[in-house]
């Protein structure tokens, strides 16, 4: 199966989910990007997380791939491969083949300078079947219906990775609660969407500063 991407956009979305993506040798699963084509969209589609935090990305595609996971060892030898400034623009062609492998290749359009780049990975590990619906499940947190929604306690390492990936796109972050207890969903742009695990913390460890309307009026 053949899928054809822009370049920079790839580069972009894989950078990105690397940010999230585990970093635990006894999680193998988890070191790594899983990508997918889904049926309903033209877009290739990249999910990773470390347990803590899950983010999703997505850029346009002509064709397309089956599931697959790669490794982030792999990913970044890829990313080292692929050119920078203008050899951006050169259109990245992504193929798998039966026997496990996943080839990207580009070749430049201009015949004068002859440049081709193509760097050939093992897939990895297969996903199982539905594993995709579980990761759009995990994005989307149902809402504490009993709980305060103005609120939540996040680990700073992790909301620093999600904020990286925002001034690297130079977007606002949209933030959205759904209770103490449940995901905190992040945006950015109309193409990245993570979600940070909160730390749990009751109301009354929530700081209150000095300067409040309440305080004054006191």
């Amino acid at each position: 199966m053949k899928c054809t991407v822009d370049t920079a956009q790839f580069v972009e979305m894989i950078t990105d989910a690397l940010c999230t993506a585990g970093t635990d040798d006894t999680l193998p699963m988890l070191v790594g990007v899983y990508l997918h084509c889904p049926d309903d969209q033209d877009v290739l589609v990249a999910t990773s997380t470390d347990r803590y935090a899950m983010a999703q990305t997505s850029i346009p595609r002509d064709g397309a791939l089956p599931p697959l996971f790669l490794d982030s060892d792999s990913l970044n030898a890829v990313l080292d491969a692929l050119p920078t400034g203008a050899h951006l623009s050169v259109p990245l062609e992504i193929t798998t083949t039966d026997d496990d492998t996943v080839t990207f290749r580009q070749t430049e359009a201009d015949i004068r300078t002859r440049r081709q780049v193509q760097i050939t990975v093992g897939r990895g590990h297969v996903h199982r079947e539905g594993f995709a619906d579980k990761f759009a499940e995990l994005l989307q947190p149902e809402r504490d219906a009993d709980a305060e929604l103005d609120w939540a306690a996040i680990d700073p390492r992790w909301l620093a990775k999600v904020s990286n990936v925002a001034q690297g796109r130079e977007k606002p972050v949209f933030i959205t609660f759904n209770g103490p207890t449940k995901g905190v969903v992040i945006t950015v742009g109309d193409n990245y969407r993570a979600v940070i695990m909160p730390v749990q913390r009751d109301r009354q460890d929530v700081p209150v500063f000095p300067f409040t309307t309440e305080a004054k009026a006191a």
